[in-house]
């Protein structure tokens, strides 16, 4: 059981809880009421679903493994610290927080339940209108104008995390990997920052957030009007970084406006609008005289945005889905570490979202007999299958460098192994072993005798041992990618 059940009781009763309203990698939401002032509420609770367990009996949380208990420690400090910084804001088009507390081993927060739907789930019926787009971006603009005000950057501004009024007024939220500055610019904490593809600008790709810029959430701010006018998630950052073209303005969508969210979208921050009044100036300067034209009046769209909302069953919470990310360099959009060997190895595993996460386990493709190694074919290669661009498996001798050229040392649940240079990246263990654990990384290298089988890289925490083994091509093993 990962959630709390319906009726279960929190504060010693003070609210009650209903059903869950979603669930992401960090947290669980629900509906829940506060009792003595009948008041329906959204309870955020701190849970790590790949980390956490609940005790059926007693709903309390425990840590799987002693060696994950100081990252859920840090991400639940960071869990209060974001409840904390939007109980201290006074802005309408942002969510409030009512109470937070420690109960149940984790951590609660309480914030008003909006009971609109959300704007994704909005979208997925098809492109907002304009006067309805323009409201909701211009709502958001100026929240985003209000925590800029206090040297915050929201850093995760998309349509899942604006949620709509029963009125149609839109309201931010998830401030989950927020950042605070302080006077002279610089992050008053090393906090992991995060990337919603598509949304996310490409200093956030590049962990380039050294300094306060609002031009960060007015990129992410423009990306969402795209959202909302075409219906489509945009490109990602670092392919229009490569490739200089973005898409050309759709039909319908007036050219004006499409050229305001480019110049939002700008790979390179200081070609930005550089706070959000003057984007939402580029895009008001030009549609008020038409607007004002015309004979819906701005009760008649509020009314009209208020219709199709209503079309929306349930509101939508979050869904967390947000890649966070501790420290890297990137390529192509995936963290990787140069530890001072022939090629840089993936920070995380496949599927991983932090370094001591086993990640997901994948078998090889079916493999013909012929081909010694397999690396970088995509029709073989799960690595290059998985994240794509110059990402592949890495080669048998390229994984003896791991044990010839790097020190390795032990730890609860796995190895850190240090390179040359001094980096490091973590091998974590993919399951517990008789008196230990132990780990399984494919190489893209077959057996020389057995083509249907394939090397790994293979340890024993408990016997302290690392050997290359092989086995069946089906067996599920972690996969940790090299780029050149």
């Amino acid at each position: 059981m990962q959630h709390l059940q319906p009726n279960t009781t929190l504060q010693s009763g003070k609210y009650r809880i209903e059903r869950v309203l979603g669930q992401g990698g960090f947290g669980i939401t629900y509906l829940a009421v506060q009792v003595m002032l009948g008041r329906k509420v959204a309870l955020k609770e701190f849970f790590m679903k790949d980390l956490c367990n609940r005790d059926s009996e007693t709903s309390h949380i425990s840590v799987g493994s002693t060696g994950s208990v100081e990252m859920v420690e840090r991400f639940k400090e960071k869990f209060l610290k974001e409840a904390r910084l939007i109980a201290g804001m006074d802005n309408n088009h942002i969510v409030r927080i009512h109470d937070i507390f420690e109960e149940n081993g984790t951590a609660y927060y309480i914030m008003e339940h909006i009971d609109g739907g959300s704007v994704d789930g909005l979208v997925k019926n098809g492109a907002l209108s304009e006067s309805q787009a323009i409201k909701i971006v211009t709502q958001v603009g100026e929240a985003l104008s209000y925590i800029h005000a206090q040297n915050v950057l929201h850093l995760d501004v998309k349509p899942s995390n604006i949620l709509l009024r029963a009125n149609g007024d839109a309201v931010l939220i998830d401030f989950g990997i927020s950042k605070r500055y302080g006077a002279e610019g610089g992050q008053t904490s090393t906090t992991p920052t995060g990337v919603s593809k598509g949304f996310a600008p490409i200093e956030q790709y590049n962990q380039g957030l050294q300094n306060f810029s609002p031009a960060t959430d007015v990129y992410s701010l423009g990306a969402t009007l795209y959202k909302l006018l075409t219906g489509q998630t945009p490109p990602e950052a670092p392919s229009l970084l490569d490739s200089d073209d973005f898409p050309v303005c759709p039909a319908g969508i007036k050219t004006y406006m499409w050229e305001a969210i480019k110049k939002a979208m700008e790979p390179r921050r200081k070609h930005r609008f550089q706070n959000v009044s003057d984007f939402i100036s580029a895009l008001n300067e030009q549609s008020t005289r038409a607007i004002s034209n015309t004979a819906t009046s701005a009760v008649e769209a509020s009314k009209e945005v208020s219709i199709n909302i209503r079309s929306s069953v349930q509101p939508s919470y979050p869904s967390e889905e947000t890649v966070i990310i501790e420290k890297a360099v990137n390529a192509n959009g995936k963290p990787y570490v140069d530890l001072g060997l022939s090629v840089k190895w993936a920070k995380h595993n496949v599927g991983a979202s932090s370094e001591y996460e086993a990640g997901t386990q994948f078998p090889f493709s079916a493999i013909p007999d012929t081909p010694e190694f397999i690396c970088g074919n995509a029709t073989y290669d799960v690595c290059r299958q998985k994240m794509g661009g110059s990402w592949r498996l890495p080669t048998l001798q390229e994984q003896n460098e791991l044990r010839q050229k790097c020190r390795w040392e032990l730890t609860n649940e796995g190895y850190k192994v240090v390179g040359p240079n001094g980096n490091h990246i973590i091998l974590p263990a993919t399951e517990v072993a008789i008196g230990g654990y132990k780990g399984a990384y494919w190489s893209g290298n077959l057996h020389v005798v057995n083509k249907k089988t394939a090397y790994y890289l293979h340890f024993h925490t408990g016997l302290n041992q690392i050997s290359w083994m092989n086995a069946d091509i089906n067996d599920l093993m972690s996969i940790r990618g090299v780029i050149e």
